[in-house]
């Protein structure tokens, strides 16, 4: 049975995160990231965050607004915070 998946405004900010960093990884070859996360997936994904946080990333060399810059740091944050939800499954990060 085919299974429709949700839009994007019903995902949430860490579902959205992983369709983004998969469609990278599936464009480069490289493993796709699935569920349940693993140790190494939430690693993965928390070092893909920090890099996008550093501030040449984050304001994409000053070729977008500031407050483009800020939507993307707050849905960084949002992701972050549901990261830090893994901490529960024993993954320090």
């Amino acid at each position: 049975m085919f299974k429709r998946a949700k839009p994007l405004s019903e995902k949430s900010p860490l579902e959205q995160f992983i369709d983004r960093e998969n469609a990278l990884n599936e464009l480069f070859g490289r493993e796709l990231i699935e569920y349940p996360l693993t140790e190494s997936d939430v690693r993965e994904l928390y070092n893909s965050i920090e890099c996008q946080l550093s501030p040449e990333n984050l304001n994409c060399d000053g070729e977008i607004s500031a407050h483009e810059a800020n939507v993307k740091w707050n849905f960084l944050q949002d992701v972050l915070m549901e990261l830090e939800m893994c901490d529960d499954w024993g993954v320090t990060l």
